[in-house]
Protein backbone atom coordinates (compact mmCIF):
# COMPACT_ATOMS: atom_id res chain seq x y z
CA UNK A 1 0.00 0.00 0.00
CA UNK A 2 1.23 3.79 -1.24
CA UNK A 3 0.37 5.49 2.31
CA UNK A 4 0.49 2.16 4.38
CA UNK A 5 -3.05 3.56 6.05
CA UNK A 6 -5.95 0.84 5.28
CA UNK A 7 -8.98 3.54 4.27
CA UNK A 8 -12.96 2.26 3.82
CA UNK A 9 -14.77 4.54 1.37
CA UNK A 10 -16.42 4.21 -1.61
CA UNK A 11 -14.35 4.26 -4.16
CA UNK A 12 -16.88 5.99 -7.40
CA UNK A 13 -18.37 8.76 -4.66
CA UNK A 14 -14.27 9.18 -3.68
CA UNK A 15 -13.24 9.47 -7.32
CA UNK A 16 -16.13 11.75 -8.87
CA UNK A 17 -15.36 13.99 -6.20
CA UNK A 18 -11.93 14.25 -6.90
CA UNK A 19 -12.57 14.67 -10.83
CA UNK A 20 -15.04 17.55 -9.49
CA UNK A 21 -12.51 19.32 -7.53
CA UNK A 22 -9.72 18.75 -10.05
CA UNK A 23 -11.81 20.35 -12.71
CA UNK A 24 -12.53 23.38 -10.62
CA UNK A 25 -8.79 24.39 -10.23
CA UNK A 26 -9.27 26.03 -13.52
CA UNK A 27 -11.87 28.43 -12.64
CA UNK A 28 -10.95 31.73 -11.77
CA UNK A 29 -13.44 34.92 -11.23
CA UNK A 30 -13.91 37.81 -13.81
CA UNK A 31 -13.51 41.26 -13.16
CA UNK A 32 -17.45 42.44 -14.68
CA UNK A 33 -15.74 44.18 -17.94
CA UNK A 34 -13.35 41.00 -18.14
CA UNK A 35 -14.06 38.12 -20.88
CA UNK A 36 -11.52 35.00 -21.67
CA UNK A 37 -9.77 34.86 -24.55
CA UNK A 38 -11.43 31.39 -25.37
CA UNK A 39 -15.22 33.32 -24.82
CA UNK A 40 -13.43 36.14 -27.12
CA UNK A 41 -14.85 34.71 -29.91
CA UNK A 42 -18.70 33.69 -29.70
CA UNK A 43 -22.25 34.83 -29.18
CA UNK A 44 -22.44 38.35 -27.94
CA UNK A 45 -25.53 37.51 -26.28
CA UNK A 46 -24.18 34.42 -24.24
CA UNK A 47 -21.31 36.62 -23.05
CA UNK A 48 -23.87 39.25 -22.26
CA UNK A 49 -25.83 36.78 -20.22
CA UNK A 50 -22.93 35.46 -18.36
CA UNK A 51 -22.23 38.52 -17.27
CA UNK A 52 -25.36 39.37 -16.23
CA UNK A 53 -26.20 36.28 -14.75
CA UNK A 54 -22.33 34.75 -13.30
CA UNK A 55 -21.58 31.68 -12.75
CA UNK A 56 -20.75 30.56 -9.23
CA UNK A 57 -17.37 29.58 -8.36
CA UNK A 58 -17.72 25.40 -8.25
CA UNK A 59 -15.21 25.03 -5.23
CA UNK A 60 -17.98 26.46 -3.30
CA UNK A 61 -20.93 23.95 -4.41
CA UNK A 62 -21.18 19.77 -4.36
CA UNK A 63 -20.04 17.86 -6.75
CA UNK A 64 -23.34 17.51 -8.82
CA UNK A 65 -23.19 13.88 -9.78
CA UNK A 66 -26.12 11.93 -11.37
CA UNK A 67 -26.63 8.51 -12.29
CA UNK A 68 -26.73 8.90 -16.23
CA UNK A 69 -27.56 5.50 -17.32
CA UNK A 70 -28.29 1.89 -15.68
CA UNK A 71 -27.34 -1.20 -17.57
CA UNK A 72 -29.61 -4.01 -18.01
CA UNK A 73 -27.62 -6.29 -15.14
CA UNK A 74 -27.68 -2.81 -12.72
CA UNK A 75 -24.57 -1.34 -13.27
CA UNK A 76 -24.60 2.56 -12.95
CA UNK A 77 -23.14 5.02 -14.98
CA UNK A 78 -22.11 8.37 -12.96
CA UNK A 79 -21.92 11.50 -14.70
CA UNK A 80 -20.62 14.90 -13.16
CA UNK A 81 -19.79 17.93 -14.27
CA UNK A 82 -16.18 19.20 -15.31
CA UNK A 83 -15.15 15.54 -16.27
CA UNK A 84 -14.49 15.98 -20.29
CA UNK A 85 -13.26 18.91 -19.46
CA UNK A 86 -10.95 17.54 -17.22
CA UNK A 87 -9.46 15.09 -20.01
CA UNK A 88 -8.00 18.10 -22.21
CA UNK A 89 -6.66 19.13 -19.00
CA UNK A 90 -4.60 16.44 -18.43
CA UNK A 91 -3.29 16.36 -22.04
CA UNK A 92 -2.63 20.06 -22.04
CA UNK A 93 -0.05 19.71 -18.75
CA UNK A 94 1.10 16.53 -20.07
CA UNK A 95 2.26 17.93 -23.64
CA UNK A 96 2.86 21.23 -21.80
CA UNK A 97 5.29 18.78 -19.20
CA UNK A 98 6.70 16.49 -22.16
CA UNK A 99 7.94 19.73 -23.97
CA UNK A 100 9.21 22.19 -21.09
CA UNK A 101 12.70 21.72 -21.83
CA UNK A 102 12.11 22.80 -25.85
CA UNK A 103 9.85 25.65 -24.92
CA UNK A 104 9.63 28.97 -23.91
CA UNK A 105 6.68 29.24 -21.77
CA UNK A 106 3.68 27.37 -20.95
CA UNK A 107 0.55 28.85 -19.34
CA UNK A 108 1.82 32.39 -19.93
CA UNK A 109 -0.79 34.76 -18.74
CA UNK A 110 -1.88 37.68 -20.99
CA UNK A 111 -4.20 40.23 -20.40
CA UNK A 112 -5.64 42.98 -22.83
CA UNK A 113 -7.59 46.09 -22.11
CA UNK A 114 -9.43 47.67 -24.60
CA UNK A 115 -11.84 51.00 -24.19
CA UNK A 116 -13.74 49.93 -21.72
CA UNK A 117 -13.01 45.94 -21.98
CA UNK A 118 -10.25 43.63 -20.74
CA UNK A 119 -9.77 40.50 -22.10
CA UNK A 120 -7.10 37.94 -20.63
CA UNK A 121 -6.21 34.17 -20.98
CA UNK A 122 -3.25 31.85 -20.70
CA UNK A 123 -1.37 30.96 -23.48
CA UNK A 124 -0.68 26.86 -23.99
CA UNK A 125 3.03 27.32 -25.16
CA UNK A 126 5.78 29.87 -26.70
CA UNK A 127 8.72 28.79 -28.46
CA UNK A 128 10.95 28.42 -31.50
CA UNK A 129 9.42 27.18 -34.65
CA UNK A 130 12.59 26.17 -37.12
CA UNK A 131 10.21 27.83 -39.91
CA UNK A 132 9.05 30.75 -38.48
CA UNK A 133 10.75 32.04 -36.01
CA UNK A 134 9.00 32.89 -32.27
CA UNK A 135 5.35 31.66 -32.43
CA UNK A 136 2.34 30.80 -29.97
CA UNK A 137 0.65 27.72 -29.97
CA UNK A 138 -2.50 26.33 -28.87
CA UNK A 139 -3.50 23.12 -27.34
CA UNK A 140 -7.05 22.20 -28.70
CA UNK A 141 -8.29 18.61 -27.68
CA UNK A 142 -11.75 16.75 -29.54
CA UNK A 143 -13.15 13.60 -29.58
CA UNK A 144 -12.79 11.56 -32.81
CA UNK A 145 -15.79 12.53 -34.53
CA UNK A 146 -15.14 16.23 -34.16
CA UNK A 147 -11.23 16.04 -34.71
CA UNK A 148 -12.15 14.03 -38.29
CA UNK A 149 -14.03 17.48 -39.01
CA UNK A 150 -12.23 19.69 -38.10
CA UNK A 151 -8.39 19.00 -39.23
CA UNK A 152 -10.09 18.17 -42.73
CA UNK A 153 -10.55 14.51 -42.46
CA UNK A 154 -14.11 14.30 -43.16
CA UNK A 155 -15.55 17.45 -44.37
CA UNK A 156 -19.89 18.39 -43.63
CA UNK A 157 -22.05 20.93 -45.60
CA UNK A 158 -23.51 22.24 -42.88
CA UNK A 159 -21.75 25.83 -42.27
CA UNK A 160 -23.73 25.73 -38.78
CA UNK A 161 -21.85 22.38 -37.28
CA UNK A 162 -20.19 21.97 -34.27
CA UNK A 163 -17.05 21.57 -35.95
CA UNK A 164 -17.01 24.50 -38.25
CA UNK A 165 -18.22 26.67 -35.41
CA UNK A 166 -15.39 24.76 -32.82
CA UNK A 167 -12.64 25.71 -35.73
CA UNK A 168 -13.39 29.25 -36.17
CA UNK A 169 -13.51 29.92 -32.83
CA UNK A 170 -10.04 27.97 -31.92
CA UNK A 171 -8.60 30.06 -34.59
CA UNK A 172 -9.67 33.32 -33.27
CA UNK A 173 -8.50 32.44 -29.74
CA UNK A 174 -5.48 31.55 -30.64
CA UNK A 175 -4.83 34.57 -33.35
CA UNK A 176 -6.03 36.74 -30.36
CA UNK A 177 -2.93 34.95 -28.20
CA UNK A 178 -0.32 35.63 -30.92
CA UNK A 179 -1.21 39.36 -31.36
CA UNK A 180 -0.82 40.21 -27.57
CA UNK A 181 2.96 38.72 -28.31
CA UNK A 182 3.54 40.37 -31.27
CA UNK A 183 4.68 37.45 -33.34
CA UNK A 184 3.54 37.13 -37.08
CA UNK A 185 2.40 33.25 -36.94
CA UNK A 186 0.54 30.92 -34.64
CA UNK A 187 -0.40 27.03 -35.08
CA UNK A 188 -2.66 25.21 -33.12
CA UNK A 189 -2.06 21.44 -32.16
CA UNK A 190 -5.06 19.64 -32.96
CA UNK A 191 -5.21 16.70 -30.36
CA UNK A 192 -7.77 13.51 -30.64
CA UNK A 193 -8.03 12.81 -27.30
CA UNK A 194 -9.38 9.47 -27.62
CA UNK A 195 -6.64 7.88 -30.06
CA UNK A 196 -3.76 10.58 -29.15
CA UNK A 197 -3.44 11.33 -33.06
CA UNK A 198 -1.70 15.16 -33.39
CA UNK A 199 -2.05 17.55 -36.52
CA UNK A 200 -0.24 20.61 -36.31
CA UNK A 201 -2.01 23.64 -38.43
CA UNK A 202 -0.36 26.82 -39.22
CA UNK A 203 -1.70 30.43 -39.26
CA UNK A 204 -0.52 34.02 -40.06
CA UNK A 205 -1.58 36.68 -37.71
CA UNK A 206 -5.22 38.67 -39.10
CA UNK A 207 -5.44 41.65 -37.14
CA UNK A 208 -8.81 41.96 -38.86
CA UNK A 209 -9.98 38.73 -36.22
CA UNK A 210 -9.27 40.40 -32.66
CA UNK A 211 -10.89 43.72 -34.38
CA UNK A 212 -13.97 42.11 -34.83
CA UNK A 213 -14.16 40.88 -31.09
CA UNK A 214 -12.79 43.75 -29.69
CA UNK A 215 -15.91 45.70 -31.65
CA UNK A 216 -18.01 43.02 -30.26
CA UNK A 217 -16.76 42.79 -26.30
CA UNK A 218 -17.22 46.50 -26.76
CA UNK A 219 -20.89 46.64 -27.93
CA UNK A 220 -21.43 43.30 -25.00
CA UNK A 221 -20.24 45.99 -22.35
CA UNK A 222 -22.47 48.41 -23.29
CA UNK A 223 -25.08 46.62 -23.59
CA UNK A 224 -24.34 45.16 -20.00
CA UNK A 225 -24.15 48.77 -18.30
CA UNK A 226 -27.52 49.69 -19.79
CA UNK A 227 -28.89 46.30 -18.76
CA UNK A 228 -27.98 47.20 -15.14
CA UNK A 229 -28.76 50.51 -15.39
CA UNK A 230 -32.26 49.56 -15.39
CA UNK A 231 -32.85 49.15 -19.27
CA UNK A 232 -34.14 45.65 -19.07
CA UNK A 233 -34.09 45.12 -23.14
CA UNK A 234 -30.76 45.99 -23.80
CA UNK A 235 -29.08 43.53 -25.73
CA UNK A 236 -25.71 43.43 -27.59
CA UNK A 237 -25.94 43.04 -31.24
CA UNK A 238 -25.87 39.27 -32.34
CA UNK A 239 -22.11 39.06 -33.20
CA UNK A 240 -19.61 36.54 -32.90
CA UNK A 241 -20.11 32.26 -33.27
CA UNK A 242 -23.73 30.98 -32.22
CA UNK A 243 -23.74 27.81 -30.34
CA UNK A 244 -27.28 27.90 -29.06
CA UNK A 245 -27.50 23.75 -28.83
CA UNK A 246 -24.75 23.93 -26.46
CA UNK A 247 -25.38 27.41 -24.65
CA UNK A 248 -26.37 26.73 -21.57
CA UNK A 249 -28.41 30.18 -21.97
CA UNK A 250 -30.60 28.11 -24.16
CA UNK A 251 -30.33 24.71 -23.84
CA UNK A 252 -31.79 22.46 -20.80
CA UNK A 253 -28.49 21.63 -19.06
CA UNK A 254 -28.86 20.03 -15.81
CA UNK A 255 -25.36 21.39 -14.71
CA UNK A 256 -24.87 23.66 -11.87
CA UNK A 257 -24.57 26.41 -14.11
CA UNK A 258 -27.46 26.88 -15.69
CA UNK A 259 -28.73 30.53 -15.50
CA UNK A 260 -31.99 31.66 -14.81
CA UNK A 261 -32.23 33.08 -18.51
CA UNK A 262 -34.35 31.76 -21.60
CA UNK A 263 -31.97 33.02 -24.31
CA UNK A 264 -34.51 32.95 -27.71
CA UNK A 265 -31.95 31.66 -29.18
CA UNK A 266 -29.83 32.48 -32.81
CA UNK A 267 -32.88 32.20 -35.02
CA UNK A 268 -34.69 34.45 -32.86
CA UNK A 269 -32.15 36.97 -32.57
CA UNK A 270 -31.38 37.21 -36.11
CA UNK A 271 -35.68 37.52 -36.81
CA UNK A 272 -35.34 40.29 -34.19
CA UNK A 273 -32.66 42.56 -35.60
CA UNK A 274 -34.42 42.37 -38.82
CA UNK A 275 -37.57 43.94 -37.30
CA UNK A 276 -36.17 46.41 -34.73
CA UNK A 277 -34.14 49.62 -36.20
CA UNK A 278 -30.02 49.80 -35.31
CA UNK A 279 -29.81 52.02 -31.97
CA UNK A 280 -32.89 50.89 -30.20
CA UNK A 281 -32.83 48.03 -27.94
CA UNK A 282 -30.52 46.46 -30.04
CA UNK A 283 -27.07 48.19 -28.91
CA UNK A 284 -25.39 48.86 -32.03
CA UNK A 285 -21.66 49.17 -32.16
Amino acid sequence: MWGGTVTHMNLINELLKCIWDESGKGWRSLEPHETRYSGGPYCSHKLFWEKIHAVPDPRTLPPPVRVAATTSSGVEIYKVSGAAALSGTFAHTGFEDFLAPVIESAEKRTDKKGKTTKMSGHIDMIYDSDEHGRVVCDIKTLSTYIFDYVVGLKVTKEQDSYSNKKRIGSIQQANGYAMSQDVEWFCILWVNRDSWLVALEWFKVDPNLQRAIDIKLENVERARVAYLAGNKLARPRLLGVCECTYCRHSAEYDDYDKSPVACKGEAAIRQAEKLKPLGGNIIDR
